[in-house]
C-alpha cells in the first residue's frame, strides 16, 4: 500500500501503524469557529478521543457564540484605536462564567 500511495502522489494515513503515516489527524473539538485540536502524533488514537472526550464536556457550545463576540468586540475596539491594556481588560471581563451563562442560555 506505501508504495502505490507514493507512487500515485497519495497521502497515507493509518491510525494503526503511525510509522507509515504522512500526517496524523487530530481529535478535534469544534465550538462554532473555535477548534481544539488534540494530537498524540499517532502513538494513542484512543487516549486522543478520551481526551477530546472529556473536552467536549469542558468546552460547551456556547464557547463559539463567545468566539463570535469576543471577535466582534475585537475588531470593533481595533477600529477605535482602544489600547492593548484596554482591550485586555473589555476581554477578561468577556470571559467571566456570567457571560458563558448568558450564552448557554
Amino acid at each position: 500500500m506505501r508504495v502505490e500511495a507514493t507512487t500515485d502522489r497519495v497521502l497515507l494515513n493509518t491510525h494503526d501503524r503511525p510509522a507509515s503515516c504522512d500526517f496524523a489527524s487530530p481529535a478535534l473539538v469544534r465550538r462554532g469557529r473555535l477548534q481544539v485540536a488534540v494530537s498524540t502524533s499517532g502513538d494513542s488514537p484512543y487516549v486522543a478521543a478520551a481526551v477530546r472526550e472529556r473536552l467536549e464536556k469542558l468546552i460547551g457550545e456556547e464557547w463559539g457564540s463567545l468566539l463570535s463576540l469576543v471577535g466582534g468586540v475585537r475588531r470593533r475596539l481595533r477600529r477605535q484605536g482602544v489600547s492593548a491594556a484596554e482591550q485586555q481588560r473589555v476581554y477578561h471581563g468577556l470571559l467571566r462564567p456570567h457571560v458563558r451563562a448568558s450564552l448557554r442560555r
